[in-house]
């Protein structure tokens, strides 16, 4: 095990780099998790490539491990916890998605809010998701952290609102004047469409497909797309035997 005690170390820069720039992800295929009990659990089906750790003894398989110092761990990490590693791990490629149930998210920014729904997907029995038009980048480290490594198991794929349509499948979408989601019945294959946190669903998305909204009680018109999301996945998950 080396001993690094320098942030200036390039492996250490490497990191810094990869936490803050989604172009340098996409470039090495790379990415930064935090939090020792998301790293083991990730390290169960992906292979570490980096691991610096606080603790001499540790015995998480890496292909490269470093022992650090405390000003280290918390110039990568940005806080200071009681966690003790950070793990650089490879992506996963994206894979077209084939006919099923596939969440669809529209330019959506908010790194929790992408990550708290992949979780969910995931959690309700979705079978991919479709990135129309890039949208946050889903490797980003709190995308990782708030889906709670979710990211590496569900199969992901960033298109276009033409490879979206070639899918042949039914698109579903919120929307106030939609069906109640409580009487809608999903089709056995379907898109399940949320849109960009402040603009909602793209306006040529709109004319082609099924809308569905949630009731709520006045004066609440609206909520937060991971909210709302999580509800539609569950009603929507539900004829699988939820």
């Amino acid at each position: 095990m080396i001993h690094l005690t320098s942030v200036k170390n390039p492996i250490v820069q490497k990191a810094l780099k990869l936490k803050k720039q989604s172009s340098f992800r996409q470039e090495t295929g790379l990415c930064v998790i935090f939090k020792d009990h998301l790293i083991e659990e990730i390290s169960r089906h992906v292979p570490i490539d980096t691991l610096f750790t606080l603790d001499p003894y540790q015995k998480i398989p890496a292909k490269e491990t470093f022992l650090i110092n405390q000003e280290i761990f918390e110039r990568i990490t940005g806080v200071s916890s009681s966690d003790r590693m950070i793990a650089l791990c490879a992506t996963p490629p994206f894979i077209a998605p084939k006919k099923g149930r596939i969440l669809v998210l529209d330019r959506l920014q908010d790194p929790g809010n992408v990550g708290t729904l992949i979780r969910s997907m995931e959690a309700f029995g979705f079978d991919s998701l479709f990135f129309l038009d890039q949208g946050v980048d889903p490797f980003n480290e709190k995308v990782i952290r708030s889906s709670m490594g979710a990211v590496f198991r569900i199969p992901m794929f960033i298109g276009s609102f033409s490879e979206l349509q070639a899918l042949e499948i039914p698109l579903i979408g919120a929307d106030m004047e939609g069906i109640c989601i409580e009487d809608f019945t999903p089709p056995s294959t379907f898109a399940l469409i949320l849109g960009n946190e402040g603009q909602g669903i793209q306006k040529n998305l709109k004319s082609i497909i099924q809308t569905v909204k949630i009731p709520m009680m006045p004066p609440t018109e609206s909520l937060n797309v991971a909210q709302a999301g999580a509800i539609f996945l569950y009603f929507l998950g539900r004829s699988r035997g939820l």
